[in-house]
């Protein structure tokens, strides 16, 4: 028991990861590439449109974008940069698509112009 509660402490003293999601990008993740944020519902809640935001998705600067939850923004924005900070791969240059920013059934939603 001893040893337990040692290896605890050391465990504890050293930040050691338990595998677990860190909760600041809960409902995030990587597309198979990892050049792109996957975002799900947890992050477009809203009630009117005004709610709502135009985000980044892309690791590569690609023109992926994704409305989101405005008072999520800064999180979005720290959890997206850790997410993306071991990205190595291609870099895009492009001009995104014209599209406006709604609330539709409680969701935030880029809408085609």
């Amino acid at each position: 028991m001893r040893m337990f509660a040692s290896l605890l402490v050391a465990c504890l003293a050293l930040s050691c990861d338990s595998g677990g999601d860190d909760p600041a990008s809960a409902g995030l993740s990587l597309n198979e590439s990892g050049s792109t944020v996957l975002v799900d519902d947890s992050w477009t809640a809203c009630g009117v449109t005004a709610d709502c935001i135009r985000a980044g998705t892309s690791c590569d600067g690609c023109c992926g974008e994704v409305a989101i939850t405005a008072s999520l923004q800064e999180d979005y924005q720290t959890a997206k940069a850790g997410l993306c900070e071991d990205y190595e791969g291609g870099v895009c240059d492009c001009a995104p698509l014209a599209t406006s920013v709604e609330c539709i059934q409680q969701s935030c939603t880029l809408v085609p112009e």
